[in-house]
């Protein structure tokens, strides 16, 4: 399993604590979220066999057909569209045929939450980016994913869209 841009390290403790005997691998652009996240699991989590590293999820520095599900956590949120392109041929590329590709985006079917992250966005658009709409979560079929399934889910206090996708 591979994460792109582990951040904090809280999905990964979870893909840890769910996959103690796999191979986890989580990468971060920021050297210091690395570092955060490896010190985390080192203390969370000393059963699972993790791997995290600096490095840019549009860049993928892994040999092709290596991963069997990539994961990718609020991340998208910050790239450019042709970043994001870019980001899901990379996930697409490393993963191993009928590999599969889980995604989670800020929600976008809750009106007051898209209100309040239009205004708070607009404030700080280096940290919180903007919401991806269905024509972001489309480019998923240019890129060579089918989704299978798509849910809504309330993490803390706001809504995310959780999408399976399986390389066509």
């Amino acid at each position: 399993m591979l994460e792109l841009a582990v951040g904090s390290g809280e999905m990964m403790a979870k893909i840890a604590a769910r996959n103690p005997t796999g191979f986890n691998v989580g990468m971060d652009l920021s050297p210091q979220m690395a570092l955060a996240t490896e010190r985390r699991l080192r203390k969370e989590h000393l059963e699972a066999f993790c791997a995290i590293g600096a490095s840019d999820c549009r860049n993928i520095p892994f040999k092709n057909c290596c991963f069997e599900t990539v994961f990718s956590c609020l991340v998208l949120e910050l790239l450019s569209h042709d970043e994001i392109m870019r980001t899901l041929h990379e996930a697409r590329r490393v993963l191993k045929p009928g590999g599969v590709f889980i995604l989670i985006v800020l929600g976008t079917d809750r009106g007051y939450f898209n209100s309040y992250y239009r205004v708070a966005s607009s404030l700080a658009p280096s940290l919180l980016g903007r919401q991806l709409g269905q024509a972001e979560l489309g480019l998923l079929g240019a890129a060579g994913f089918r989704i299978e399934k798509s849910a809504s889910v309330v993490q803390r206090w706001y809504p995310t869209r959780v999408v399976v996708s399986r390389m066509t």
